[in-house]
C-alpha cells in the first residue's frame, strides 16, 4: 500500500492536465537510471544487462505477464525500494535508492525549491511508473 502523501501524490498527479509533462518526466527518470540496464526501449537489452548475474527484465512485458492489466502499484513499490528485486538490491536501498531518498537543492528545479523532498521523489517515482505502463506491448 502507498504511505498517504505518496497515494495524495498520485491521485494529484493523475488528475492534473500536464499529463505530458508527466510522462515526459517519466521518459527522462527511465533514459538517467533505467535505461543503462532495461534498454532504450525497455526491451531488457541495456549496455550493462549482458554482465548482470541475473537477466535484465523486458519491462515491456509487464502487463503481458500480469493478465493484460499493468501491476502499477507493485512496479511503483519495486521503484521505491519497498518491493525487493534481487537485481536492485536490498530494499533498503535499491541500486539507485539514493537518487530517490536525497535531492539536494541544487538538483531541485526552481518549481521544486518550496515543496517537501518527499513529494518530489513520489512524483518522480509515479512519472516513472506511468512512463512504464506506456511502454507495454
Amino acid at each position: 500500500m502507498l504511505r498517504p502523501l505518496a497515494m495524495t501524490a498520485l491521485v494529484a498527479a493523475l488528475a492534473t492536465p500536464a499529463h505530458a509533462d508527466l510522462l515526459d518526466l517519466g521518459a527522462a527518470e527511465f533514459t538517467e537510471r533505467c535505461a543503462v540496464c532495461h534498454g532504450t526501449g525497455g526491451k531488457g537489452d541495456g549496455p550493462l544487462a549482458s554482465i548482470l548475474r541475473i537477466e535484465s527484465t523486458d519491462l515491456t512485458q509487464l502487463a503481458a505477464q500480469n493478465e493484460g492489466s499493468f501491476p502499477f502499484e507493485w512496479v511503483y513499490r519495486v521503484i521505491d525500494g519497498r518491493a525487493e528485486v534481487a537485481a536492485h538490491g536490498p530494499r533498503t536501498m535499491p541500486v539507485w535508492g539514493h537518487d530517490y531518498k536525497a535531492i539536494t537543492n541544487a538538483e531541485r528545479s526552481i518549481y521544486e525549491r518550496n515543496r517537501p523532498t518527499e513529494d518530489i521523489v513520489a512524483e518522480r517515482i509515479l512519472a516513472l511508473t506511468r512512463y512504464l505502463e506506456t511502454i507495454q506491448e
